[in-house]
């Protein structure tokens, strides 16, 4: 029962935010992923150690992005309010060094709250190159990855109420500019939160993740995918729209359109 429970509340989680951002938020952020990972997908390699594509990959490094100070995605009945007057916690709000207020309205939802996060990318130039590459067939790419030294990540429980987050000094004093001594704390949390802080952008919350794909509109059995033919498509879910208990919704009267699960295999 406690597999199911963590297998729906995963879901849950993953489900809003990848409609929010195209996507895929990392159940598990302190498990690192890394550009360049393939599989189906249990991890299989990465195109940049696999002995018969390091020619190809060598030439076309992992490209860095500008480092941002705070990154929200947050589901669609959440949003982001700057001030819940009245609310218990305000004050604490107000003096720490990164503050953030998120309401669920209508419906249950998720969050991520990224600090000091980075994205690595793997350049177009190489994804050109590895077009319809026999390798990679089936496989799903991770085309791009967020790191960052501090994350937030809530799935609530019910609707109606805010959550606030603050990241201060563990002393209270003002925070370095190492962030080392930050700490994350939080007011009105009723469901799942976990969060972590550390001097390296050592977790990976987010990434993205890509499959070759044919981008013809006729499938015929003697059809061979070519560089041609096909295209780098973001990787769907493989699950039907979800209920409110993360079960798929098979009375749904429009199903997505959906990978085979077979392409893409999460673990729990």
């Amino acid at each position: 029962m406690d597999f199911i429970h963590r297998k729906l509340s995963s879901r849950k989680y993953v489900d809003p935010l990848k409609d929010s951002c195209s996507k895929w938020a990392n159940w598990d952020p302190p498990k690192i992923m890394h550009v360049g990972d393939s599989g189906e997908f249990i991890h299989e390699g990465n195109v940049y150690t696999h002995p018969d594509l390091v020619p190809i990959a060598h030439d076309h490094p992992v490209q860095p992005t500008a480092e941002d100070d705070l990154l929200l995605i947050k589901s669609a009945y959440a949003r982001r309010i700057e001030q819940a007057v009245g609310v218990q916690g305000t004050a604490v709000l107000a003096t720490a060094a990164v503050s953030i207020q998120v309401q669920f309205t209508k419906r249950r939802g998720a969050f991520l709250v990224k600090h000091k996060a980075r994205m690595s990318h793997l350049p177009d130039d190489l994804l050109n190159r590895l077009r319809a590459n026999s390798i990679l067939k089936d496989k799903c790419l991770v085309s791009e990855v967020f790191f960052c030294r501090g994350y937030a990540q809530y799935l609530s429980n019910r609707n109606n109420y805010i959550v606030m987050l603050a990241l201060d000094n563990k002393a209270g004093g003002a925070p370095t500019s190492g962030g080392v001594n930050l700490v994350w704390n939080a007011q009105g949390a009723q469901g799942y939160l976990r969060h972590s802080y550390n001097e390296k952008p050592v977790f990976s919350p987010l990434y993205g993740l890509k499959v070759f794909r044919s981008s013809c509109p006729v499938r015929r059995e003697d059809f061979e995918l070519t560089a041609a033919n096909g295209e780098w498509m973001d990787v769907g879910v493989p699950w039907d729209d979800l209920n409110e208990n993360g079960v798929e919704d098979v009375d749904t009267d429009v199903r997505r359109k959906r990978m085979p699960a077979n392409w893409l295999k999460i673990e729990e």
